[in-house]
């Protein structure tokens, strides 16, 4: 069983469609929980008249706005699946992703898998893929070295801290890997890189199966001073904490000093 987890704030535009999404799915064995990080406006009445009747659905209403990653812990703490997807609620999926990604997982004895995603307009125009042909068959699989040196500044690979995986459920235990809470950009990345520090890889079908929507209210491209020093910040504690390899530790070194090229900037 595959769980899906959304987190939202604000911005109920989108909502609808991503929740019928997951709805058409050709995998029936899934459940979904959307955690409502205290919207203002009509977010949390939208994804209750979505989901009514459909008892695969659960709405988890926050009471106080946290951020993203305090919501999606919060659902993390409910799931109860084998298998935990990602996905954010102004974005769709194709119906056959959550199988697709299952076949992947267990073809290639993965604990993590990815998909690649295609990269759309409000309307959901097709604008390109975020993987292109070739970078897709050279980050295939990708070890924790791989996805830090994907996410530094003038890499040649496409920040792989975008995608949204599908994990088992088994690594949340192994690795006591949550999201961390002081960053509201860039905690994908973060947990992502706590499932991979044990030598896990993350495989990665070139398919997109994944729509993100690109729109002006997309928090991934705000990124002011503050936000930036915070991800230093937590990079600079995942290399005191963290076991890594010399190559994992020299990526990060690099993807440090390139975040603080940009805030000098």
């Amino acid at each position: 069983q595959v769980f899906t987890l959304l987190a939202h704030f604000n911005g109920p535009r989108f909502l609808g469609a991503a929740i019928d999404s997951v709805r058409a799915h050709t995998l029936t064995s899934w459940e979904m929980i959307l955690v409502d990080d205290a919207s203002t406006d009509a977010s949390l009445t939208i994804a209750r008249e979505a989901s009514a009747g459909d008892g695969r659905i659960r709405v988890l209403a926050q009471s106080v706005n946290r951020g993203p990653a305090a919501a999606r812990n919060r659902a993390l703490e409910d799931a109860r699946g084998e298998w935990i997807a990602i996905f954010d609620s102004d974005d769709v999926m194709a119906p056959e992703r959550l199988a697709r990604l299952l076949e992947r997982a267990r073809a290639h004895g993965a604990r993590i898998v990815a998909d690649n995603q295609l990269i759309c307009s409000a309307d959901l125009t097709p604008e390109r893929r975020f993987l292109s042909p070739r970078n897709a068959r050279a980050v295939e699989t990708a070890d924790i070295a791989l996805f830090i040196q994907s996410s530094r500044l003038y890499s040649s690979y496409p920040d792989l801290g975008f995608l949204k995986p599908m994990f088992h459920a088994s690594l949340l235990d192994q690795t006591g890997a949550r999201y961390m809470e002081t960053l509201r950009v860039g905690e994908d990345f973060h947990f992502m890189l706590r499932l991979l520090a044990g030598g896990e890889q993350v495989s990665i079908d070139p398919r997109p199966l994944y729509f993100y929507r690109k729109h002006s209210a997309s928090i991934s491209h705000r990124l002011g001073g503050e936000t930036i020093s915070r991800m230093i910040a937590a990079d600079d504690a995942f290399a005191q904490s963290a076991v890594l390899a010399a190559c994992a530790r020299q990526a990060l070194g690099r993807r440090i000093e390139g975040l603080k090229t940009w805030a000098a900037y």
